[in-house]
């Protein structure tokens, strides 16, 4: 199985943030999406936040593939975009009442091959919701929505439509919102 979720400590690292305040996040936006990076920043720390593409395993081959990776920053330190641009700052500044991950597990050939991928990282204050998501597999854009209606953004039919090499391959997609 091709495995590209949140590690169990990056898991661990974003249920610390329950409870605390999200007080904004940074990024350089161009055309409504991010390319690769934003920090968030809440009042017990910070957390960078990156969709890149990595070495993958992925059918009989190897591919770039994206995927969401999260590491704690020191609030101090500045944060820099992968995009030479200057970062705008989004304040947000209420309390973070849940935090859910939106995940894809796809089936392709009945189970010949398996890909399980986060999507969506979701952020609930108590008047708010931010969706931090990602789309297709080689995509290292971020897109930021005041919802967390993900099935817009990407529906299960675009995601076997993608991955179905124009039908060649029988394509199932399950997803799921774990909450943490």
């Amino acid at each position: 199985m091709t495995n590209l979720t949140f590690t169990p400590d990056m898991i661990d690292l974003l249920r610390t943030f329950k409870s605390a305040q999200l007080l904004s996040y940074e990024c350089v936006e161009t055309y409504n999406c991010i390319y690769g990076n934003l920090r968030i920043n809440t009042s017990q720390g910070a957390i960078e936040l990156t969709n890149l593409e990595r070495t993958t395993p992925f059918f009989d081959d190897e591919e770039e593939l994206s995927c969401f990776e999260c590491t704690s920053v020191a609030p101090a330190t500045p944060f820099k975009p992968l995009i030479n641009d200057s970062a705008v700052t989004h304040p947000i500044c209420e309390k973070i009442v849940g935090i859910d991950l939106i995940r894809d597990y796809v089936t392709v050939n009945d189970g010949e091959y398996e890909l399980l991928f986060d999507q969506a990282v979701v952020f609930h204050t108590e008047t708010k919701t931010v969706m931090f998501s990602r789309h297709v597999w080689f995509s290292e854009d971020i897109m930021v929505s005041d919802n967390n209606d993900y099935d817009t953004l990407f529906p299960i039919e675009e995601v076997i439509d993608t991955l179905s090499n124009e039908g060649e391959y029988k394509v199932r997609v399950s997803r799921t919102i774990e909450v943490l």
